[in-house]
């Protein structure tokens, strides 16, 4: 009276995709830790794919391409064997779990699955099944630790520009306000300015001295002298000022500088974390692909190529 049961065996493995920089460098130790630490990784995401073979998720997701309360309920199922009639999900949740076992290796972490059906294609078409929706997991579980990983990596990238365009309009505020580009070229350009007016004031106070020894102090050539070396006074005292500033006030090319400066070195700063933000971002992509993970269909060496298709199982 009872029924046949056939018995479809699959086995894969959840592989992590190593980077080939990771494997062609395995002699590193710190390459040959972090291959340890992907393929533990990878070990761990293999009991998520088996809790999920036996949870009743797969069945909604399975329930999209097959009928699971016909394959188990129909003839040539005999009346003990077979799933009863409008089940709750708690039931076949409970009967899925007595026809479909799924358990890990643990040093390898191979997964194997083993499927009963009442024919010998229903058993190979879940087990198939099966290994598909443990691909589609295995791809939304890599996405999603994508997605958060080089998300908060974009973050950082989006926060840095945003810092980096500040200081930019910081900077351009600044050179409209004070009429200038690079307060650094033009003080470097006064200060020469103002060493040569001095060296010419040096000159022309030699040059009217001596020229009042030899000559009267009325003479005609004494005074364009004093007019020129009156002019270079005054342009002496301006650049002083523009220097240095007048006594109480905020208004000299040093504080112009310190400005300036305390500016700049807020760009600087801000592209620097930058492109620290982008080569993070690159990190986390390359570290996100490595981390990603992929089923891998497994046979055996003993395993003959005829065992993978169902087997009766003699009950």
């Amino acid at each position: 009276l009872a029924s046949n049961q056939y018995e479809a065996l699959t086995r894969f493995a959840v592989r992590a995709a190593v980077g080939e920089k990771l494997i062609g460098d395995a002699s590193n130790e710190k390459s040959s830790s972090n291959m340890l630490g992907l393929q533990s990784m990878a070990g761990q995401d293999s009991y998520l794919v088996v809790a999920y073979i036996r949870s009743h998720a797969i069945l909604e997701d399975l329930s999209k391409s097959i009928d699971i309360r016909k394959v188990f309920h129909d003839p040539p199922a005999d009346f003990w064997a077979r799933l009863k009639a409008d089940p709750s999900a708690e039931k076949l949740l409970e009967y899925w779990q007595s026809m479909v076992s799924a358990s890990v290796d643990g040093p390898s972490g191979i997964v194997t699955v083993r499927v009963r059906a009442f024919t010998a294609r229903d058993a190979e078409r879940l087990a198939d099944a099966i290994v598909k929706a443990s691909e589609t997991l295995a791809n939304e579980v890599s996405m999603r630790a994508r997605v958060e990983t080089v998300s908060r990596a974009e973050g950082e990238v989006r926060r840095a520009e945003a810092s980096v365009r500040s200081a930019l309009v910081e900077l351009q505020t600044f050179r409209q306000s004070v009429g200038y580009i690079n307060p650094v070229a033009k003080a470097t350009m006064d200060s020469k300015l103002l060493l040569q007016l001095m060296s010419e004031k040096s000159r022309l106070e030699n040059e009217v001295y001596v020229t009042s020894r030899v000559t009267s102090e009325n003479a005609p050539g004494l005074g364009p002298l004093r007019t020129s070396l009156q002019s270079i006074d005054e342009q002496i005292d301006k650049l002083r000022k523009g220097l240095t500033g007048s006594k109480g006030t905020d208004d000299s090319l040093v504080s112009t500088l310190v400005q300036f400066e305390t500016l700049e070195l807020w760009r600087i700063f801000a592209e620097k974390l930058l492109t620290s933000s982008e080569e993070a971002l690159e990190r986390a992509k390359r570290r996100a692909d490595a981390r990603s993970i992929f089923i891998s269909p497994f046979v055996p060496p003993s395993l003959p190529e005829e065992a993978r298709y169902p087997q009766r199982v003699v009950m």
